[in-house]
């Protein structure tokens, strides 16, 4: 009963946001939860919004780039899609 009236004041919060800070809904739903959904936090991300990226995991970090057994666990480099604990 209350998700119904949620979903939608949420689904309208995050599309405000994404005009705003021009993030995917994903990317978005993370930086809000960083934030706590409070507009006024948020507006730090303009202030960090690079540092933040790497911070929250929405851009790699440069040595994943590079470093070999770290860029084994990159998805472009894992075709197989395989577990890179058990290699299943």
């Amino acid at each position: 009963m209350h998700s119904e009236k949620i979903k939608p004041a949420f689904d309208k919060k995050i599309a405000l946001w994404r005009e705003l800070y021009f993030l995917d809904v994903g990317s978005m739903i993370i930086v809000a939860r960083h934030f706590r959904w409070n507009d006024e936090r948020m507006k730090a991300w303009f202030d960090n919004s690079d540092e933040l990226e790497f911070e929250l995991g929405l851009k790699p970090l440069a040595i994943t780039q590079t470093d070999p057994e770290m860029s084994s666990s990159l998805m472009k480099n894992n075709t197989d899609n395989e577990c890179l604990v058990c290699y299943e």
